[in-house]
């Protein structure tokens, strides 16, 4: 990536991903509803004493003080099919490329990769006073406030921006819930 073209993403984008399922582009086509848009996040580090001076300690050449750049940029498409009345199909799509620019707190220099961020499929509906979700693929999962339980792909920081860590979905997994009046069940596999 050049540096005319990261500075222009650095710019260009938010302060934190986009969580607003209204921002982007939406199309509906009779039962089918298409949504797309453009996550992107940018982040400068600086720091004195990188990790409180122990990385001194046993590799007396390691540089304490970094400062680095992070980029993300995750173009999306959801799609929604009404089925019957209560009953819908949808599925989600998305690539997201990861720029570290400098060397990070791991020592690892310039590394960015491009990867599926989402390709999940799934089914939710009602059926009496029950309502269900079930779906499958690469996916976002949360268990509560998503301290324990949150991110399914570590960002790895070979594959750069390791520090903001973005990458945030599930490979292979499934997550079914169901429910009725105030109680929820959730299965994750």
């Amino acid at each position: 990536m050049s540096a005319a073209a990261c500075a222009l993403v650095m710019a260009a984008s938010a302060a934190h991903p986009q969580d607003d399922a209204g921002a982007g582009w939406s199309r509906a086509l009779g039962a089918l509803e298409l949504r797309g848009g453009i996550d992107t996040y940018s982040a400068y580090y600086a720091m004195r004493g990188t990790w409180w001076n122990l990385a001194a300690s046993s590799a007396p050449t390691f540089d304490m003080d970094r400062s680095f750049a992070e980029l993300w940029v995750q173009p999306k498409l959801d799609g929604h099919y009404k089925l019957g009345n209560d009953v819908a199909a949808y599925g989600s799509l998305s690539v997201g490329a990861t720029q570290t620019l400098g060397s990070d707190a791991f020592d690892y220099r310039n590394e960015g990769e491009v990867r599926f961020g989402s390709a999940a499929l799934g089914l939710r509906g009602k059926a009496s006073d029950w309502t269900y979700d079930v779906s499958f693929g690469r996916q976002p999962f949360t268990l509560g406030t998503g301290m324990l339980l949150t991110a399914g792909s570590s960002n790895g920081y070979s594959w750069g921006g390791g520090a903001s860590a973005q990458r945030k979905t599930w490979g292979r997994s499934l997550v079914a819930r169901a429910g009725t009046g105030e109680l929820t069940g959730t299965a994750f596999a």
